[in-house]
């Protein structure tokens, strides 16, 4: 029973709260809906307003833009404008020279028509006064213009053989005098220069020495070696500040040159004992055993160049656009060079180039390469150690003589610049001298 009521309350309960629910869920609805057309209706406005004024910035910006535009243009079109006057100002101004100019040439063209007329008249005016002249003269002389011109040139020529003779005489004259005072001049120059070449040739003789340290040796100690040489040549041997030279004097020429040949020979010694006392020092110690070194002497006499070598120092003598090595290097490189096994330019970078073949010391007894050559005026002669030939190329060598004042400071700059790998001597000696 009980059960029962509950189920009926239940039921009462359901329909008469279920259409109440309806409603309110009906007035919710209705609520949210009011709610949402309002909230839809502000936010159209929203975006209307928005919309709005987004047009008016971008009208606004539209309007700039076009005022922006007008302007640019304005300024193109002012300045387009003013380069169009500026080219019509300056055709103007052309147009101006131009009808100068043309107005100019018009006025000097009829100036010119009126000269030319001036000049016919006077013309005509000149040639009628010339008839007028000529008709007088052939009146007053009773000769016609054919005789009359034959008469004046025979004039002429007559008178034209007669200066031409005097001026024939007046040039042999001149001429003959003029020989006569170069002949003298030409004899007394010839005479002169005889007589000095002659003096010097029979009386005096210059031996040149490798250096002034050679004159103690000629001297000898208290000058016994020049009283010996005195005594057995005859001559007189006469040592000054001369550098690096002496001087032999005598009237008998074979006395001089057999003084002459003793002192060259008394220089070779010095080769000889220069090697002995290497070849000496060498052999005193173990640790100095097969040490040796290199030697050129260059001795000038008379035009004439005599060089003792041995090693690869090098002696090169240029003459005018040319230079040539006189001295053949004691190496080994050298000799594949003349085998053909190598070239000069593979020889310069050659591992062994030092390897010498032939040294100052080395041996007991040396035969150094003896070379003679001519020594004539301008010549060059360059006197150097390996250490140069080394580092700097042949042609750069005679580019820096050429070219250079101080040429021996020159060249040893350069070695050093290019690795100075050894000691470098340079020896230049200039011929500033006619030979004799």
């Amino acid at each position: 029973m009980n059960i029962v009521i509950i189920i009926a309350t239940i039921l009462i309960s359901g329909i008469i709260f279920i259409p109440v629910g309806v409603l309110i869920r009906k007035k919710a609805a209705e609520s949210k809906i009011s709610s949402a057309e309002s909230e839809a209706k502000r936010l159209l406005e929203n975006a209307n307003r928005e919309a709005e004024n987004i047009k008016k910035e971008e009208i606004f910006k539209a309007k700039e833009e076009i005022m922006r535009s007008r302007d640019e243009l304005d300024k193109e079109i002012r300045e387009r404008r003013g380069e169009v006057q500026s080219q019509e100002r300056r055709l103007i101004q052309k147009e101006e020279n131009l009808e100068k100019r043309s107005e100019m040439f018009e006025r000097k063209e009829r100036e010119l028509e009126k000269e030319e007329k001036e000049l016919d008249q006077k013309k005509d005016d000149i040639q009628e006064i010339f008839n007028r002249q000529m008709q007088e003269l052939q009146r007053i002389s009773g000769l016609s213009s054919e005789e009359a011109k034959k008469q004046l040139l025979s004039e002429l020529e007559k008178q034209l053989t007669n200066e031409k003779a005097i001026l024939i005489k007046e040039v042999e004259t001149k001429a003959k005098e003029d020989a006569n005072k170069n002949a003298k001049e030409i004899l007394s120059y010839a005479i002169q220069k005889c007589a000095a070449d002659h003096t010097s040739e029979t009386t005096v003789s210059i031996v040149n020495l490798p250096n002034d340290d050679m004159k103690g040796r000629i001297i000898g100690r208290e000058g016994r070696n020049i009283k010996a040489l005195e005594t057995l040549t005859g001559i007189d041997l006469i040592i000054d500040d001369t550098p690096d030279a002496v001087i032999i004097s005598g009237f008998d020429p074979l006395r001089r040159e057999v003084a002459k040949l003793a002192l060259e020979k008394l220089i070779n010694d010095a080769m000889i004992y220069a090697n002995d006392v290497v070849y000496k020092k060498a052999q005193s110690k173990e640790d100095l055993s097969g040490m040796g070194t290199t030697l050129d002497i260059c001795l000038i006499y008379n035009s004439r160049l005599y060089i003792g070598h041995i090693g690869d120092s090098r002696v090169y003598r240029i003459r005018k656009e040319f230079m040539r090595k006189i001295t053949r290097d004691d190496s080994y490189v050298q000799t594949l060079i003349e085998d053909g096994t190598i070239t000069k330019e593979e020889a310069f970078r050659h591992p062994k180039k030092n390897m010498l073949t032939k040294a100052l010391g080395c041996t007991k007894e040396i035969e150094p390469t003896v070379y003679t050559k001519t020594f004539i005026k301008n010549d060059i002669i360059l006197m150097s150690s390996d250490g140069l030939t080394n580092m700097v190329r042949e042609d750069e060598i005679y580019k820096i003589i050429k070219e250079e004042d101080n040429s021996h400071e020159a060249l040893i700059k350069k070695a050093n610049e290019n690795g100075g790998l050894d000691n470098i001597t340079v020896i230049v000696i200039y011929n500033c001298v006619e030979a004799q």
